[in-house]
Parts: structure tokens; C-alpha cells; sequence
């Protein structure tokens, strides 16, 4: 196994893999944690996230959704933005609803937070109503709580469906029997309420999609038995990489962030509103090959993921590097900051080896 020397003060992860043509490609990583800003002071996180190398359920995927993305994934071409953690309501004052947001330049999203509730049935009529909200100072943002959901009624589990976007959530039925007593969504998108039983509306949450999911599915690619005879175990030929960003659609960036961006979360942590700009520590990663050839690489920014609950966020970037199919002829590689940032973060490591 290729390894990768370390010059920064953050994590660092390595691995080989092929693409859909069968190349042998190398995705190296830099993850780094900060502290989440306290008037504009950034601070490196005493505890450093590490790189992953797959998606990272809240519990188990049979049970729960993506609490973070893989880092390591090849030829990712726009920066996911995502949170990990609860609204809460402003200065601890409980509430019924609220609204929560996320801003990153020019990327936003809101999400309609409500108080639990269930569905009642209307007497004598097959027909149901929302009880009210009850109060709340903290709303946990995890897959349970969003619209979504199994329909698991049909004794024939052929016939059993799930909610796409989110088949860990609740809200989602396609019989009338499993209404009744049966929670509502604690969050929603504003532009799709939930308004009755039967209601399919888009998924309110800034955690991530599953693979399921449309904007994800549809750059999946076609496997059918063309692809089992000429392609397996390889990706079809007309996979997409756009599949690998699972942040919701509207924090999907067009291409990626560059450090420097206006960033806001609103009613996302005790102190109600956070705004400060995204750091860029200016990584870079060089590639030492068999041959005594030395590459350098700028990695990209993959993911950005925001929890304040721990007081901190990190920033994932990442590059990939093709290395044809001899992956013997790369030997090593290194991780390190340009001068400028080293000493932006205070950081006295070599700067490059």
C-alpha cells in the first residue's frame, strides 16, 4: 500500500482504485478541523476528524442515513456542503417551529423546523389531522427526523416501497392503516410543506442523500445485462462522477469552493447565528514516482461539513491522480501547506520533504 507522509497539522489518507475504463487511480486526501469561529478567530481543532474512505452512517445503513460522506472518492467535480448536529431554538427559549439555514457564497438552503407531532384520525371519516407542535429548544437533524420513510405493509415484500430520498424517515405511507399514532416530520422544506397523509413533498435536511436519491440515481448509470456480460465488477461506462456529491442539490457547489466564502448558519448551535469566511490552508500534494519523477497536485475541495454541537467544522480536500496500470510506479507521497498558511495557522513543520 502506497503511503503518505504528513506535513500539516491535519489528517491525511491515501488509497487506490480503478475508474470505469479500469485505470488505476490514486485519491489522496487532506482533511482539516477547525473550531468553529468565534468572532472571526479561527482555531485548529484539538481533535482532528479523520479521512474516510466510505460514506459514515449515523448508526448502520439497515437503520439510518449518511451522517458524513467518503473523502477518498475519485474524480469528485463540485464541493459538497452538509451539517451534522440540531437546530436550536434562539437564546434556549423553547418553541414550536422555526427556521434554520445554511449559507455558503452563493449557496443556500432553509429547512422548516416543527415540534413533534402525530397524526390523529377525524372521526366517523377516513380522513386525518396533525396534532399541534409540542415545544422545543433543541431538534436533533438526523435521517428519522426528515420526510421519508418504508411502506412495509404487503405481506409480499416485493411489494414493498420506500421513500427514495430518504427510506430512514418518517411520513411516507402508501396504505391507509399506518397513519394513524404515526410521527409527522421534524423537518421540511419550506417549499413543500407536509399537508395530508398522502403528501410526497422533497426532503428538508442539510445532511446527505442517499445513492437512492434522484439527483444521485440519475448519474448512476445502466446496469442491466449488457453491463453484467461486457462491464462487471466495473461501473457502467455511462457512470457519471457528479454521483459521488451527496449534499442536497441546493449545497451542491458548481465546481468547487476556493476558501474565502461568506459562510452563515442560522438557529444551527446555542448562539443562534454564525457567520464567518472558509479558510483555505493551501495544500498541496506531491507524488513521487519510480522513476524519480516528482508530481504536484493541488487537491480540491470535496466537503465541507458544519457541526456545532462539537464546536467545529471540517474541510475535506482531495485530488486524483491517474496512474495508468502500473500502480508500482508511484512509491510515495506527501501532504504539506505552502509558507503563507503554515504560518497563518501557526504551524512550525517542514513545509515540504
Amino acid at each position: 500500500m502506497v503511503q503518505i507522509a504528513n506535513n500539516t497539522p491535519f489528517k491525511v489518507g491515501i488509497k487506490l482504485t480503478t475508474d470505469k475504463t479500469g485505470a488505476e487511480l490514486v485519491v489522496a486526501a487532506v482533511k482539516a478541523t477547525f473550531k468553529i469561529p468565534v468572532n472571526g478567530t479561527l482555531e485548529i481543532s484539538d481533535e482532528q476528524v479523520e479521512v474516510f474512505d466510505t460514506d459514515i452512517p449515523f448508526d448502520t445503513f439497515e437503520n439510518s442515513g449518511i451522517k458524513y460522506p467518503a473523502d477518498l472518492v475519485p474524480n469528485k467535480q463540485n464541493t459538497d456542503i452538509g451539517f451534522a448536529g440540531s437546530a436550536w431554538s434562539s437564546n434556549g427559549k423553547p418553541v414550536k417551529k422555526l427556521t434554520a439555514s445554511i449559507k455558503v457564497g452563493n449557496y443556500q438552503k432553509k429547512v422548516k423546523v416543527t415540534g413533534d407531532r402525530i397524526w390523529n384520525k377525524v372521526p366517523l371519516i377516513p380522513w386525518f389531522y396533525a396534532t399541534p407542535p409540542k415545544s422545543f429548544v433543541e431538534m436533533p437533524m438526523t435521517s428519522d427526523k426528515v420526510f421519508g420513510g418504508k411502506d412495509t405493509v404487503p405481506k409480499d415484500e416485493a411489494k414493498h416501497r420506500a421513500y427514495a430520498e430518504n427510506q430512514h424517515g418518517t411520513g411516507f405511507f402508501k396504505h391507509r392503516k399506518e397513519v394513524k399514532g404515526s410521527k409527522l416530520p421534524n423537518f421540511e422544506n419550506p417549499k413543500g410543506l407536509v399537508n395530508s397523509w398522502r403528501s410526497k413533498p422533497p426532503v428538508g435536511t442539510f445532511g446527505f442523500s442517499p445513492e437512492t436519491a434522484k439527483h444521485r440515481r440519475k448519474f448512476a448509470g445502466t446496469y442491466n445485462k449488457k453491463w453484467e456480460e461486457t462491464q462487471f465488477p466495473l461501473p457502467p461506462l455511462n457512470f457519471d462522477d457528479r454521483f459521488y456529491n451527496c449534499a442536497q442539490p441546493e449545497l451542491i457547489a458548481k465546481g468547487f469552493l476556493n476558501g474565502g466564502e461568506i459562510t452563515e448558519l442560522r438557529n444551527l448551535s446555542k448562539n443562534s447565528e454564525i457567520k464567518f469566511l472558509l479558510p483555505n490552508p493551501g495544500f498541496k500534494i506531491k507524488f513521487f514516482m519510480q522513476d524519480n519523477e516528482e508530481i504536484i497536485k493541488e487537491p480540491f475541495l470535496y466537503n465541507v461539513v458544519f457541526e456545532p454541537n462539537e464546536d467545529r467544522f471540517y474541510m475535506s480536500y482531495a485530488v486524483t491522480f491517474d496512474i495508468g496500470n502500473t500502480p508500482l510506479n508511484l512509491v510515495a507521497a506527501n501532504a504539506y501547506m505552502d509558507d503563507q498558511t503554515k504560518n497563518q495557522f501557526g504551524f512550525e513543520g517542514d513545509t515540504d520533504v
